[in-house]
């Protein structure tokens, strides 16, 4: 869209850039419409009579033999030049009217043709850069219409583009794929080996992860198109919804390693039913992960409750968890959740009380009928670091519980762009404006940055820059003053 965009103001603003250069009184863009006539696509200043005598002779003329360097014209309603450009796809004419009582000198015209032909030259490549985006965008669209697991790749083996199927299959977010190769994926080295082959490929069985896929490709002059389906279907889960929204390439966008461990455990653990513990520092997307394995389970059905122990005094958080003991019509979120999903946020904070009395919720295999009405509860802990003692240090370390890690942002330098595109997209979508472009430079000095607040830090600075910069700023290519100064105290 910017360069669509760039172009037509490239068109609408060259009569005046001409006549600036040339001080000419008035400037038309004239095209060859219907019926015989011309027609005038751009004007600045003054209005010539373009049907008037040798003037209208001329530019009939131009179509068979256009003028080079510009061609001086007079006429009985007085004179002008005219000079021949192309436009994008399309030809048109430029006539250019000088003050009254003056003549375009030789110099002149010669110094309006370079400038006509630079115009000419930059809009093309402008024209053609629009036409490779919409053709990306377009096949892109195509094929997250697609319900297979489908690739696109260059010659090269980068991933040009990529279905949603085919991104679940992979465990990749799909910005975080397309424009890398294929070979960056983990345990998809045989693949890629298999899809540089000059020939198509015909229900080739390949390894990937612990598994096998099958390969149906067919080559062409730019590349290779790929379908990818498992050797055989997924053992049936009703528990797990494969369809959850948001999903988990979308939660955690990165291909960083321990990214990737933390996809894939966080798929398990959603279609195991175990209490699922994610450590992390606050601001690396444990909420949005947890939220994710609650829509991606069996109690996506039913409601995600939330207790923040960070937030409230420990006895408020004993009551919002358990209910007030005083009075039992007042249940806590314990009970509530039964058949739902339970979050609690810094539960490595709990009372040894409260964790003795949540801890049978993630067990399955509680000892009475209390403790296995908590188990129908999906519990989701999140933690900064694993307890060292308690009851709920005990449950972690032992396999009723499974563990996802996710690593602070500083250690996965490389997952930043992608990350700050993703970010980007759904931060303009939410404030109706166009994604913009981040400068390399830019990604280069946020690569850099320690991010103290991780993943969150990073879309409050992306959502700052969308609502702050002008509407017709479509790149950012300055460093925040605050990263600036972090580097430079480092670097120092």
């Amino acid at each position: 869209m910017a360069a669509s965009t760039s172009a037509d103001e490239l068109v609408r603003e060259l009569p005046r850039l001409i006549a600036t250069r040339a001080g000419a009184a008035g400037v038309e863009l004239l095209r060859f419409g219907l019926r015989s006539r011309w027609v005038v696509t751009e004007r600045y200043g003054v209005r010539s009579d373009i049907h008037a005598g040798a003037l209208a002779a001329e530019l009939w003329r131009s179509i068979t033999d256009p003028p080079r360097g510009g061609r001086r014209l007079s006429s009985e309603a007085g004179h002008a030049a005219l000079f021949s450009a192309r436009l994008g796809l399309e030809r048109v004419s430029i006539l250019v009217v000088p003050p009254p009582g003056r003549v375009f000198d030789r110099s002149t015209l010669s110094a309006t043709a370079i400038l006509v032909a630079h115009a000419s030259a930059v809009l093309e490549r402008l024209v053609v850069r629009r036409s490779m985006l919409e053709e990306t965008a377009c096949r892109v669209a195509t094929l997250g219409l697609i319900a297979d697991a489908v690739v696109m790749l260059n010659p090269q083996g980068v991933v040009r583009a990529c279905s949603p199927a085919a991104a679940d299959l992979l465990d990749v977010h799909r910005d975080a794929i397309v424009g890398h190769s294929l070979r960056d994926i983990p345990d998809a080295s045989e693949m890629a080996v298999k899809l540089s082959q000059p020939c198509g490929l015909d229900d080739v069985v390949v390894a990937f992860g612990s598994g096998e896929v099958v390969l149906n490709a067919r080559s062409f002059p730019a590349g290779v198109v790929a379908r990818i389906d498992p050797v055989t279907p997924q053992p049936s889960q009703p528990a797990f919804r494969s369809d959850a929204a948001p999903a988990f390439a979308e939660a955690l966008v990165g291909m960083d390693p321990q990214m990737v461990t933390a996809r894939r455990t966080a798929r398990h653990a959603a279609a195991d039913g175990r209490c699922i513990v994610i450590i992390g520092e606050p601001g690396t997307g444990r909420r949005t992960l947890a939220e994710a394995i609650h829509c991606a389970s069996r109690s996506a059905g039913d409601p995600l409750l939330t207790v923040d122990v960070s937030r409230q005094l420990a006895a408020a958080v004993e009551t919002e968890l358990f209910g007030d003991d005083r009075d039992g019509s007042a249940p806590g979120k314990v009970a509530q959740a039964s058949g739902g999903s339970l979050l609690v946020v810094g539960a490595e904070r709990l009372s040894a009380a409260a964790q003795r009395r949540l801890a049978p919720a993630g067990r399955p295999d509680g000892g009475n009928r209390a403790d296995r009405q908590r188990a129908s509860v999906l519990l989701l802990l999140v933690m900064e670091r694993v307890p060292s003692a308690g009851a709920l240090g005990e449950l972690v370390t032992t396999e009723a519980a499974l563990r996802i890690h996710l690593p602070p942002l500083r250690q996965r330098a490389q997952d930043i762009g992608p990350v700050a595109r993703y970010l980007m997209e759904c931060a303009a979508v939410h404030l109706s404006r166009s994604p913009l472009a981040i400068a390399a430079h830019v990604i280069a000095d946020l690569e850099r940055y320690r991010w103290p607040g991780n993943v969150r830090e990073l879309a409050e600075l992306i959502e700052a820059w969308l609502s702050l910069l002008p509407l017709e700023v479509t790149e950012v290519q300055r460093t925040p003053a605050h990263i600036r100064r972090a580097l430079a105290s480092v670097s120092g």
